[in-house]
């Protein structure tokens, strides 16, 4: 239960930090539908259930959010 609850936040906080990304920064077209196609896949998570696959793209989408925030 303990990785659904954390998984369920982090997807969360995830989802809010690539949508102010959008909002804030003046993104090019294909920047922002590629944004929304991984925040689409984030929405997906909730309705599946937890697999190592998973876990993995939530890794790689903090990666990208952390690089996106740190470089605008």
């Amino acid at each position: 239960m303990g990785l659904k609850s954390f998984l369920n936040e982090e997807v969360g906080r995830l989802k809010r930090q690539l949508n102010e990304n959008i909002d804030k920064n003046n993104l090019p077209r294909h920047l922002v539908e590629r944004t929304q196609k991984v925040i689409q896949k984030l929405d997906e998570f909730s309705k599946t259930p937890i697999t190592e696959q998973m876990v993995q793209d939530v890794f790689y989408i903090q990666d990208l959010a952390g690089e996106i925030t740190k470089n605008g």
